[in-house]
């Protein structure tokens, strides 16, 4: 009942797991009655113990990944958490067939509407970080990132810059039309209509 002892079980359960995993993964039905505490380090130290002891199993973290979306979290923290492990299970191989997919993204974006600025961020930088396969529209995510860059907090104004820039880096915009586009390379970019001469020429020219 009381949160600090809750939290510090659950956080000795994940150093158990390191030494004998048999007798942590008995305390699931526990942990998963834990994810839905009212206390904001209850969820998010019951989440991550209970990611810990299926990270093993890429259908039992697909599934918990799939019945987390569905739940109401209170604790800023664990959605992050949640949106991470969304992220790692939409950026693996066959990840667009999956019927889950939809409402992971879905999520995503819901999240860009959070009370919280962290998980905004959170969800803004998952959705930038998509595959290409993925039918994904990067408008919303960018929107939400040019006006952090104005916010008076210097970490979300860095932290927005940062993944404005790799955005960039790796070659994709947006469109005003909320379409994702590829940038084209430097080499393809039209030749400047003024060309330096040289010294030779300057000389020859004013004789």
């Amino acid at each position: 009942k009381n949160a600090l002892v809750a939290s510090s079980a659950l956080i000795a359960g994940m150093h158990l797991l390191k030494v004998s995993s048999e007798v942590v993964r008995r305390w699931v039905s526990e942990v998963q009655e834990a994810v839905h505490s009212p206390s904001e380090a209850v969820q998010f130290h019951a989440l991550s113990l209970l990611y810990s002891i299926k990270s093993g199993d890429r259908l039992a973290v697909s599934k918990l990944v799939s019945q987390m979306t569905r739940v109401s979290m209170g604790s800023p923290l664990a959605t992050c958490l949640l949106i991470r492990y969304i992220s790692a299970v939409l950026r693996e191989p066959g990840a667009e067939a999956a019927s889950n997919t939809q409402a992971a993204q879905h999520f995503l974006e819901m999240s860009l509407r959070h009370k919280s600025e962290m998980v905004i961020y959170e969800a803004a930088k998952a959705i930038c970080e998509l595959p290409p396969t993925l039918s994904r529209d990067l408008s919303p995510a960018i929107t939400v990132l040019q006006l952090f860059l104005s916010s008076p907090k210097p970490t979300l104004r860095f932290a927005a810059m940062r993944t404005l820039s790799a955005v960039a880096r790796d070659g994709t915009t947006v469109s005003r039309y909320g379409e994702s586009e590829k940038v084209p390379p430097p080499e393809a970019a039209a030749t400047p209509m003024w060309v330096p001469c040289s010294p030779a020429t300057r000389i020859s020219s004013q004789t």
